[in-house]
C-alpha cells in the first residue's frame, strides 16, 4: 500500500486520520530515588517508558506543567507537524474549554471538527520524568472512555477517505475494533498503522486484518509477543536511543536514532508514530517514512512535554547533517 515518495520539506500530499485519546497533561520531574520509592509503594505505579491506566488521579501528584496530550493528540499533531492534512477523532469532556483543547489543536493544524463533547471530566494523563528523560506515565480515561461504536459509525466514511489512519489503545478496545472492521469492510487503498500504548488489551487491534503496521516499544513488544507472532503485516519496534527495528514480510532492517541532547522523552514515541503514519499515507517506502519518523522522535526529546514533534523542515535538516 506504499510506494516510494520524494521528499519535500515544507508539506506531503497525504491526509491522516486520528482514532485516539485527548488529555490534559499533568508534569513532575522526580528523582530515580523518588521513582522507586513510588514504584515501591503503589502496584499501579509505572515501569519506565511505560504507560499505564489508572482508576483515579494520583492523590500526591504535585504537577509542574500542565499541557494538550494524550496519545492521539499527539500523534495528531505530529502527522500536522510532518506536513499531513490531519484530522482528530475523539472525545473531550465538558471542562474542555478551560483547557483550550479544540483551540490548541486547531492551533497546531489540526481539523477538530469531529472532537465531541461527552461527559464531564476530560482525559488525563500523569506523567513523571526522571533526571535522563525517561519517563513513566499514568493515565485516567475520563472522556476517552466515552467514544463507542455510536462514534465510529457517525464518523467512519471521513476515516476511510483518509490516505492513513493511526490508532492506539487509550480509548475502548470496543470502539477501536469496530473501526477496524468498518474499514476492512470499506476496502480501498489507505495504511492502517496502530500503536499498541498501553499494551494491556491491544491483542485484538495489533492482530486485526485490517492494520498494515504495528509501533510497539520494547515492553509493548514483549507483552503483546504471541499476538504479533499472528501478525503479517509490518511490526515496527521502537528501541529509545537505539533506534526503531523493522520486520516486514521476507525482509528487516535496522534504523539507528541520530544523537541529541535529551531533556524528556516523552514526546518521542508520539512524534515517530505521527510522522511514520503521515510518510506511509504519502506513499513513501517504509525505511525511508521510518528514517525521517526515527528523526522526528529524536528532536522531540529535545524539549519538555508530550506534544513536542518538530515540523518537517526540522527533521530534514537533522537527516542532512
Amino acid at each position: 500500500m506504499t510506494r516510494d515518495g520524494a521528499d519535500s520539506p515544507g508539506s506531503l500530499d497525504a491526509s491522516v486520520a486520528v482514532f485516539g485519546s485527548i488529555n490534559v497533561d499533568r508534569m513532575r520531574r522526580v528523582s530515580r530515588e523518588e521513582a522507586e520509592r513510588l514504584a515501591d509503594e503503589h502496584d499501579w505505579f509505572p515501569e519506565r517508558g511505560e504507560t499505564t491506566p489508572v482508576e483515579s488521579p494520583p492523590t500526591d501528584f504535585d504537577a509542574e506543567t500542565t499541557r494538550l496530550g494524550g496519545k492521539g493528540a499527539n500523534q495528531a499533531v505530529a502527522a500536522a507537524h510532518a506536513g499531513a492534512e490531519t484530522a482528530m477523532f475523539g472525545a473531550v469532556g465538558a471542562d474542555a474549554s478551560a483547557f483550550g483543547v479544540r483551540e490548541t489543536l486547531r492551533g497546531e493544524g489540526v481539523d477538530a471538527s469531529a472532537v465531541q463533547t461527552r461527559g464531564d471530566v476530560t482525559g488525563a494523563a500523569y506523567i513523571w520524568v526522571e533526571p535522563d528523560g525517561e519517563n513513566r506515565i499514568a493515565i485516567v480515561a475520563g472522556a476517552n472512555d466515552d467514544l463507542d461504536e455510536s462514534y465510529v459509525a457517525s464518523h467512519v466514511d471521513r476515516v476511510a477517505a483518509a490516505d492513513a489512519v493511526l490508532l492506539q489503545n487509550e480509548v475502548p478496545v470496543d470502539a477501536a475494533v469496530a473501526l477496524l472492521d468498518a474499514l476492512d469492510a470499506a476496502g480501498g487503498e489507505r495504511c492502517v498503522v496502530v500503536d499498541p500504548a498501553p499494551a494491556a488489551g491491544a491483542a485484538p487491534l495489533v492482530s486485526h486484518p485490517a492494520v498494515d503496521a504495528v509501533t510497539p516499544n520494547e515492553s509493548e513488544f514483549a507483552a503483546l509477543a504471541d499476538a504479533l507472532a499472528d501478525f503479517d503485516g509490518a511490526v515496527v519496534k521502537t528501541e529509545g536511543a537505539d533506534g526503531v527495528s523493522v520486520e516486514l514480510p521476507g525482509t528487516s532492517f535496522h534504523v539507528p536514532s541520530p544523537t541529541v541532547d535529551v531533556v524528556d522523552t516523552t514526546g518521542a514515541g508520539d512524534a515517530f508514530a505521527g510522522y511514520f503514519a503521515a510518510e506511509l499515507g504519502a506513499g513513501t517506502g517504509y525505511e525511508r517514512a521510518v528514517e525521517r519518523a526515527v528523526a522526528a522522535g529524536a528532536l522531540a526529546c529535545t524539549a519538555e512535554g508530550a506534544m513536542t514533534s518538530p515540523d518537517r523542515d526540522a527533521v530534514s535538516e537533522l537527516l542532512s547533517e
